[in-house]
């Protein structure tokens, strides 16, 4: 009868040995979570950041875009004409001082 009472004992004990088994693999699924959160929180931030990285490239070419057209004699001209400011037609003359 001893060997009966044994046996639940000893069931009982073997789950008590497999608990840090347990707990290890409980711990690396919990790391796997955390990976995995991580990682898609990495990817929502790298496509904002590409959106941004559009839109600023698209900013950029505007402006340039804008000063090349401003900055072109056609456009100078007429932006000072309101002034009676012309375009000098004639070549620039040297002044030589006498020493």
């Amino acid at each position: 009868m001893q060997s009966g009472d044994n046996l639940p004992r000893q069931g009982s004990l073997r789950i008590f040995q497999q608990l840090p088994y347990a707990y290890f693999i409980g711990f690396l699924a919990l790391l796997y979570i955390s990976n995995a959160h991580s990682v898609e929180r990495k990817m929502r931030n790298i496509a904002l950041n590409k959106k941004e990285l559009k839109e600023l490239r698209w900013k950029y070419i505007s402006a340039t875009a804008s000063l090349k057209y401003s900055s072109t004699a056609s456009y100078i001209e007429h932006r000072v004409s309101p002034y009676e400011l012309k375009l000098n037609k004639e070549p620039l003359m040297v002044i030589n001082p006498k020493k």
